[in-house]
């Protein structure tokens, strides 16, 4: 990681300085340290308290976790062939036993930042520590993990064009806590790197959590719009809406090829497709979706179409072994969400949740997406074919960039949020 972020021997680290905001037993700083003396060695930097001191600056809540981090940083000094009185005053300089999350940096910004922030979830912060926190942290970032705060002032602390390298969850990209972060910091940065990494890889006890390997760079400012820094307007603010399609909790009872979709009344059906389907905007087989709710989105009366009733019957046990259905319910037929036509008559793009390679499909025959898939529709005057033209081909990928997580397999996932935070 410190690799990723260029604070190496081979860098000229005269004038850089790097932040760790949770050093623990000082696996990051004291590895930094050793890169900073051999790059001053390579510039003819003196090795002196007054040259070096500013170049690191570390917290660490914990006292003896602090004490363990001086040693070895003090024991990694003198290794570089540094005096012992100044190894231990940098050690002591270096490294502060107290709170990042509160402490004082003035005007202090840093060229670079690296380290692996504390997991707590806020209700297991102690009540004390978490009010203290509410009132000292940015509104909506107090809340959730507290890996979050880390990450959003660690961001916040990064001179214009420092890098940083955080390996921690990636729940910040989906997770509702996070919805202030990724509205406020990520205009902010440009993401280099992220990558899943195992956690028998990177820690030394078992752990349960999910790591991800985040390198970003801090943007140069950016030009105000409507008070923040962000080009462009998102889709909400452009006037689109992105729904989700509708999940139906037994997809063979709902979902008809063609040919059985002549068994049921016409007047019930609409096409439907599936994420799959829709990938690369290739010709697909059509598929039909039983509309069990009327077009103001009452569930129906199955008994008034015999031939539906007789399809569904045929599901029935399935049906009602559902969660959502409780013994005796007389609307063991219905599906989890209210699936009627009325809502997709709109044109609209129709994006797969999952893709190597994110696309967008223009639908104007009130296709019904899979519950894999989200809907973009235009609510204001702006006709959906402008939209399809900025985010047909590779656009849709584009302007995900660094909004969007990648999974294993190099998968993309375009959650609602993430389509809703696209600028145009």
């Amino acid at each position: 990681m410190l690799d990723d972020v260029c604070w190496t021997e081979f860098t000229d680290l005269r004038d850089a300085n790097l932040l760790e905001p949770a050093c623990g037993n000082g696996a990051f700083v004291t590895e930094a340290a050793i890169r900073l003396v051999r790059s001053f060695k390579a510039n003819a930097r003196a090795m002196e308290v007054a040259t070096l001191s500013p170049a690191i600056r570390a917290f660490e809540l914990h006292p003896v976790e602090a004490h363990a981090a001086r040693e070895a940083l003090i024991a990694a000094l003198v290794g570089e062939g540094i005096d012992r009185s100044v190894a231990s005053s940098l050690g002591g300089t270096w490294i502060t036993t107290g709170d990042f999350l509160l402490a004082d940096f003035g005007d202090l910004r840093f060229s670079h930042a690296v380290g692996n922030p504390p997991y707590a979830r806020w209700s297991k912060i102690p009540p004390g520590l978490r009010t203290s926190y509410s009132e000292a942290l940015p509104a909506g970032i107090a809340k959730g993990d507290i890996f979050l705060p880390f990450l959003d002032r660690t961001i916040a602390l990064l001179k214009e064009n420092g890098t940083l390298g955080f390996l921690c969850s990636d729940r910040w990209r989906f997770m509702a806590f996070a919805e202030a972060f990724r509205r406020d910091r990520l205009p902010e940065i440009e993401i280099l790197k992220e990558e899943k990494v195992l956690p028998d890889e990177v820690y030394q006890r078992t752990v349960d959590i999910y790591p991800s390997k985040l390198i970003a760079k801090r943007r140069t400012p950016l030009p105000e719009v409507a008070g923040r820094a962000a080009p462009g307007r998102s889709l909400l603010e452009a006037g689109y809406r992105v729904k989700v399609g509708p999940a139906l909790g037994y997809t063979p009872a709902y979902v008809l090829t063609e040919r059985d979709a002549e068994k049921i009344e016409p007047e019930l059906l609409a096409p439907w497709a599936r994420a799959s389907d829709l990938i690369g905007n290739s010709s697909r087989t059509p598929l039909w979706v039983i509309c069990l709710h009327d077009e103001d989105g009452r569930l129906r009366n199955l008994t008034e179409y015999p031939k539906a009733f007789d399809w569904m019957r045929t599901h029935r046990k399935k049906l009602e072994a559902r969660s959502i259905i409780t013994e005796g319910d007389p609307h063991w037929y219905r599906p989890i969400d209210r699936v009627f036509a009325a809502p997709w008559r709109h044109s609209k793009l129709i994006v797969p949740e999952l893709a190597r390679h994110p696309q967008v499909f223009l639908d104007h025959t009130g296709l019904i997406p899979s519950h894999g898939s989200y809907a973009i529709i235009a609510t204001g005057n702006e006709p959906i074919e402008t939209l399809h033209r900025k985010l047909e081909g590779d656009g849709l990928a584009q302007a995900l960039r660094g909004l969007t997580p990648t999974v294993k397999g190099g998968y993309v996932r375009c959650y609602k949020r993430f389509l809703e935070m696209i600028r145009i």
